[in-house]
């Protein structure tokens, strides 16, 4: 992800605090369409708050430290192999722990004080470390902060609940949107991506190196799942076709007044292939994403 660049390296890059702002941005967009498309909808799922998904979004960062998911590992090795604490080290229980104990609002209250809601929303993976599986590796809350776990998950409809609230939901999704977008803006103006050569209605060629590289790796080919490769690159060629500029990235103000256009129809996509969803049992998620999209 390009959001772990580091300073020097220029201005051409997101960092982690633009692209917290801007995923607060889509979050509370996204809260405040759900409220616009159906207030009861959104009254069935518990309430959807747009500030408590802005305040997730811009606190969802906070522990993840320099150097990207590598740094996380060598941290979570040298605290649970090193020190043997069973918590190791996880940026998202981190963020979590950051808001509630280590952050300093005033003398007499830990963390930021945060509403109940704003803890949960912060949750994307809501349960402590557990001994195996996928949970073994992603978790939101250290033992330490489990009091505030509790009470943050006091909101949820059954004690057993281990879905993301509605306020995750957004934040998480605001999340992959944000950095998939700036990462596309980054590669392209640091010409590692030819966004111009495949948006070209030539002969497709670029497109189809681009489809066969991608197959041609087992984690995203093991991605992409079951759906039809000509849906994917149709998919993509709607999308790739916004992009309206003809050659690489030089830094004028035609190319970047394109390249915002590009950006924002992508979020509008993304923003659209969202929706709320009142489940009926508690292996349903409250929100609904389009397979295309999500991919």
């Amino acid at each position: 992800m390009t959001q772990v660049v580091a300073a020097h390296e220029g201005h051409v890059f997101h960092n982690r605090l633009t692209h917290s702002i801007r995923v607060a941005q889509i979050a509370r967009r996204l809260a405040q369409k759900f409220l616009g498309e159906g207030a009861e909808k959104a009254e069935a799922v518990g309430g959807i708050d747009p500030d408590v998904a802005e305040a997730a979004g811009l606190a969802h960062d906070l522990g993840h430290p320099p150097f990207g998911h590598i740094a996380e590992e060598e941290l979570r090795s040298c605290v649970a192999e090193g020190r043997h604490i069973w918590d190791g080290f996880e940026g998202n229980a981190q963020s979590f722990r950051i808001v509630a104990k280590l952050a300093l609002r005033s003398p007499e209250v830990p963390g930021l004080n945060l509403t109940r809601a704003t803890l949960n929303a912060l949750l994307k993976y809501p349960w402590t470390r557990q001994s195996g599986g996928s949970q073994s590796d992603k978790y939101g809350v250290y033992q330490s902060e489990i009091a505030d776990f509790r009470f943050a998950r006091e909101l949820q409809p059954a004690s057993d609940d281990e879905r993301k609230c509605p306020e995750a939901e957004i934040m998480d999704w605001a999340d992959d949107v944000t950095y998939a977008v700036h990462d596309a803006e980054d590669f392209y103006r640091a010409r590692l991506i030819p966004l111009d050569r495949l948006a070209s209605l030539d002969d497709g060629s670029e497109r189809k190196r681009f489809f066969d590289q991608m197959y041609q790796r087992p984690e995203l080919a093991k991605r992409m799942g079951s759906e039809p490769r000509v849906q994917l690159e149709d998919a993509f060629l709607k999308v790739i076709t916004t992009f309206s500029i003809s050659e690489p990235y030089t830094g004028t103000r035609e190319h970047r007044s394109r390249l915002r256009d590009f950006s924002s129809n992508l979020i509008s996509q993304f923003v659209d292939a969202i929706e709320l969803h009142v489940p009926s049992n508690q292996s349903e998620a409250f929100v609904k994403i389009r397979p295309l999209q999500r991919l």
